[in-house]
């Protein structure tokens, strides 16, 4: 349900509900109910479900969306006493997360990211089937960028001109990382792509051979599947989905093996 629905003063004294209780989404913003109370919709954080708080269960415990989470005094944000010129080069979670707290903390940012759009490979990320709500996150953040001033540049590389021109204080470089390319005789021929390329919508055609069953490989074998492909995954563990947590890779698996028998 819509947290207007679950969350709305009136829940409780029209005697709709007893009790509202709210469980990971506490996690991703322990503000939630005052936020929704207050209409500040756009301000929430919502959990995005990908359940890294209960697959993994660290001592303290984690949240993807909420890095304070667990470490509350920790990462407590504290104005400076001297602000700085800040310059953030990338514009993924990474990147956006570190100009917020930046200009939370009074800093005056800038964000660069080459492409035309915010988010990275957070994009490539919400892309599979079932993870459309990742998007939230980099709404979020582009919300939150927006209400705190940030100087926020896409379609511009940093450049020596670019570093003359803002002369910055500080250089945050959150560029991200690039698809491992394994020494595989042949993978240099046209038909061979990464996951990157598929996620980013490139065509393949209708069997693919998939290489590498972790995530990243059965997520995106799921995306080929949902498209009507015959995939194959290969992986030379023993174990596909390995690097996954319990209850995210019971679901992935459940609907690959359905897809398989259909």
């Amino acid at each position: 349900m819509a947290p207007t629905l679950l969350l709305s003063p009136l829940t409780l004294a029209s005697g709709k509900a007893d009790l509202i209780a709210i469980g990971r989404g506490l996690l991703a913003d322990p503000e939630l109910p005052n936020k929704v109370l207050r209409g500040e919709f756009k301000e929430i954080r919502n959990c995005i479900a990908c359940n890294v708080c209960i697959d993994i269960a660290p001592d303290p415990i984690t949240c993807t969306v909420n890095p304070e989470a667990g470490k509350e005094r920790e990462m407590q944000i504290v104005p400076v006493s001297q602000p700085k010129r800040v310059l953030v080069v990338g514009g993924g979670p990474a990147g956006l997360e570190a100009a917020r707290v930046a200009a939370l903390r009074g800093h005056q940012v800038s964000l660069y990211e080459e492409d035309d759009e915010i988010g990275g490979q957070w994009i490539l990320a919400a892309a599979p089937p079932h993870k459309q709500e990742y998007m939230k996150f980099i709404d979020y953040l582009s919300w939150e960028l927006e209400k705190l001033g940030v100087r926020l540049e896409l379609g511009k590389r940093v450049t020596s001109t670019v570093l003359e021109e803002l002369k910055p204080d500080v250089v945050v470089v959150a560029t991200g990382a690039i698809p491992l390319a394994p020494p595989i005789p042949g993978a240099e021929r046209e038909e061979v792509v990464t996951a990157w390329d598929v996620l980013r919508g490139r065509g393949v055609g209708r069997r693919v051979l998939v290489i590498g069953g972790g995530i990243t490989g059965l997520e995106t074998a799921d995306f080929l599947a949902q498209q009507g492909k015959e995939v194959v995954v290969v992986e030379q563990l023993k174990r596909a989905g390995a690097d996954m947590g319990a209850s995210i890779r019971w679901h992935l698996m459940h609907r690959l093996s359905n897809q398989e028998r259909s």
